[in-house]
């Protein structure tokens, strides 16, 4: 069954135009990046590579330690390291192309925000989240209804012709970044296509059951002991309303970070 193409023809003609032209393309997303963050940026950046690209991801602040396996995540330079913070503005600075995904607007980007603003580059946002700002970039993909960024991605690389150029590494960060997107797919993934995207994925032969292995059962001392900290001190019941809720201080993400 074919994936349904994302864009119109005029649409499709823009993205491609802007993609020739640009040579040096930067990507980034949200701040606190996710799985679908991490997984849309590094597998565009895949894509672009494999069209002769200079690819970079930047990101405003790290990833967590579960999604460190990512194919490419060691690549990925931080906005938030003071080693780093110099090399990735002078990327943005003389990007032809930045990539915004998984994000709507510039703020979500923290300090590394006003960098990107200023850049001189021509600008593409991919992004499944409600109310784009629309000054933010160039060229828009928004579909709110979409599952996750990644979801996006992959149709997009579809529609472009290049589903057979499809890496495994970059298969892998898209499906990672729609199971998580989607808690395993037990929320916002009751569109059929959704699962004919995944059969495509696992065709380029990834290996979904360790994919979720990697991101969920895959805990760090510090997230562990985070975890036993709320159950053990920050949970409490009201029972006469048959519910439970735990806080969560800065203070206690400090300490267990």
């Amino acid at each position: 069954m074919e994936i349904t193409p994302l864009l119109d023809n005029k649409q499709l003609f823009e993205l491609m135009a802007l993609l020739r032209d640009a040579q040096r393309v930067v990507i980034t997303a949200h701040r606190g990046p996710d799985g679908d963050a991490m997984g849309s940026t590094l597998a565009w950046a895949d894509y672009l590579r494999g069209l002769g690209k200079q690819v970079r991801v930047i990101l405003p602040t790290p990833c967590p330690d579960f999604l460190k396996w990512l194919p490419g995540a060691r690549g990925v330079l931080y906005f938030s390291n003071d080693d780093m913070r110099p090399m990735a503005t002078k990327f943005i600075q003389e990007a032809d192309l930045i990539c915004l995904l998984d994000f709507n607007a510039l703020h979500r980007l923290q300090d590394m925000g006003p960098v990107v603003e200023r850049a001189k580059a021509k600008r593409i946002m991919i992004d499944h989240h409600e109310g784009p700002d629309e000054k933010a970039a160039d060229f828009i993909v928004s579909r709110p209804g979409a599952s996750s960024t990644c979801e996006l991605v992959f149709k997009l690389i579809y529609q472009l012709g290049a589903f057979d150029e499809l890496s495994r590494n970059a298969a892998a960060c898209i499906y990672c970044g729609m199971m998580t997107d989607t808690g395993g797919f037990a929320y916002a993934s009751n569109d059929p296509e959704i699962f004919i995207i995944i059969a495509h994925l696992l065709t380029k032969g990834i290996d979904k059951d360790k994919i979720n292995r990697n991101v969920n059962n895959t805990w760090s001392e510090n997230r562990l002991r985070f975890f036993s900290y709320i159950l053990t001190e920050r949970l409490r019941f009201f029972h006469d309303h048959r519910a439970g809720l735990f806080t969560i201080t800065r203070e206690d993400m400090k300490r267990f970070h």
